[in-house]
């Protein structure tokens, strides 16, 4: 804020304009997307909690498991597809974050946008795989809990 005397000894106030041009349009959809992102996966997690709550503990023995899992498998299905979700909405959060935070340093912002990265990669490659107790591939995997029957194990083979 700027203040100056006029010529009759009056008091202008004049303010320096702050624009929201200072950002192009290329990044306003960017941080957009990485904030909606961020309430979807806070909201994920408020949902899931409740849920681990739901179904309890899990037992450790193979017949109990069985007995365990009785009505209780949708749920199951619901956290493991919340897991998911969360997972692929940190890569737009991270991104948008290293957008914003850039200009203050470069470097940190590059790393910490790789570390999320790896905690995505590995949270999908070796947690969810194990709840298939380990009977997939990553790819096939992967295939099942996207829905994308065009995934291909070997071109020649066509889906798998």
């Amino acid at each position: 804020m700027k203040f100056t005397v006029g010529p009759e000894g009056e008091e202008s106030m004049s303010v320096e304009k702050l624009t929201d041009n200072a950002v192009g349009p290329d990044e306003k959809w960017v941080y957009r997307v990485g904030g909606i992102s961020a309430l979807v996966l806070g909201f994920a997690y408020i949902i899931i909690f409740p849920l681990f709550a739901l179904v309890g503990a899990p037992p450790s023995g193979g017949e109990a498991w069985l007995k365990y899992l009785a009505g209780k498998t949708t749920v199951w299905w619901a956290i493991l597809a919340l897991s998911v979700l969360t997972d692929f909405l940190y890569v737009p959060v991270a991104l948008s974050l290293y957008l914003v935070l850039k200009r203050i340093n470069r470097n940190a912002m590059l790393l910490a946008t790789a570390f999320v990265g790896l905690f995505v990669v590995l949270d999908l490659a070796v947690t969810q795989p194990r709840i298939n107790k380990g009977t997939y591939r990553l790819q096939e995997w992967v295939q099942i809990s996207l829905h994308l029957p065009w995934v291909f194990d070997n071109p020649r083979q066509g889906p798998i």
